[in-house]
Order: structure tokens, then C-alpha cells, then sequence
């Protein structure tokens, strides 16, 4: 197996690592990533900072993806929006915990998010369908709408973090 499928993967399970531990680190990480807790700033800002390495690695990897490719492709990207629908619904069972007021503000952030999945879905089968003379933009439209999904997520779920103690 390919190393460069790992890089999205990883990012989401550090990601969510991040922002949604408790200010005090687990007895046994449940990702070694470092030595040091991750509640403190400068090591948080180190593992947004790789996170952010790691994503742009993974854009770069995409974007050498060929018209020849267009399955493996297709078939990646599925596997991403399947671990961002699972973070949202990971996500949607901690607000359940949370009062009236939190989950009423925190409906329409998801369901956005869930808005721009849907049109990721869509897009997906405009790649699956496309042809080669189409390929680029519909592969352009993809990491676009991706990394705008990911930022959002990344945005809700610090904003639930700091609503909802771990």
C-alpha cells in the first residue's frame, strides 16, 4: 500500500485528537504523536502546523492523479468523505450531551456542513464521470470543495470543543 494514502487519514485522526481531548493528556495517547501533552499552545500549533503539511501533501497528491487513474481517484476521495460524514456524525452525539441553547446554534453549522458534503457527493460522480478533456476542472472543483469542507469541520469542532468540556 501506498504511503501518500495514509497522509488525510492521519490529519483527521490528529485533528480530531486535538480538538476534542480534555486540557489534560490521556494516560496512553491514543495517537503517539508526541511526548509532550497537546494541550499546550505551542505543541497544538506544532500539530495544526503538520496537519496542515500533511493536508497540502495529500492536495499535491491528488492533483497528480491522472485521467488513467480516475477510479483509484474516485475511490480515495469516497474513503475521505466517508471519514468526514463519520467526524460529523462523532460530532452530532457530543451535542446531543450539550443544553438546548448550544444545540440550537450548532444545527445550522452542521447541517452547512452537511450541505457542502452533499455537493462533494455530487461532484464525485462528476468525476466518475467524466472524460479526459473534463478531468482537470472537475479534479480543481474537488480539492476546492474539499479543503473548504475540512476547514469547516476543523472551524465546528473547535467551536464545539470549546463549548462541550471532553
Amino acid at each position: 500500500m501506498d504511503i501518500r494514502y495514509l497522509y488525510l487519514p492521519l490529519a483527521v485522526a490528529l485533528a480530531a485528537n486535538i480538538g476534542c481531548t480534555s486540557t489534560t493528556p490521556p494516560a496512553t495517547p491514543a495517537t503517539p504523536v508526541s511526548s509532550s501533552p497537546v494541550s499546550t499552545p505551542g505543541t497544538t500549533t506544532q500539530h495544526i502546523e503538520d496537519i496542515k503539511q500533511d493536508a497540502k501533501a495529500l492536495h499535491q497528491d491528488l492533483d497528480e492523479y491522472t485521467f488513467t487513474q480516475k477510479t483509484e481517484y474516485t475511490a480515495r476521495m469516497k474513503t475521505q468523505l466517508d471519514e468526514v460524514q463519520a467526524e460529523l456524525d462523532q460530532m452530532n452525539a457530543k451535542i446531543e450531551a450539550a443544553n438546548e441553547a448550544t444545540r440550537s446554534e450548532y444545527r445550522p453549522k452542521v447541517q452547512a456542513l452537511r450541505d457542502q458534503l452533499a455537493k462533494l457527493h455530487l461532484q464525485l460522480d462528476k468525476a466518475r464521470e467524466s472524460d479526459a478533456s473534463t478531468w482537470n476542472d472537475v479534479k480543481k472543483g474537488m480539492r476546492s470543495g474539499y479543503q473548504d469542507l475540512k476547514e469547516g469541520v476543523k472551524t465546528s469542532r473547535q467551536w464545539l470543543s470549546d463549548k462541550i468540556a471532553p
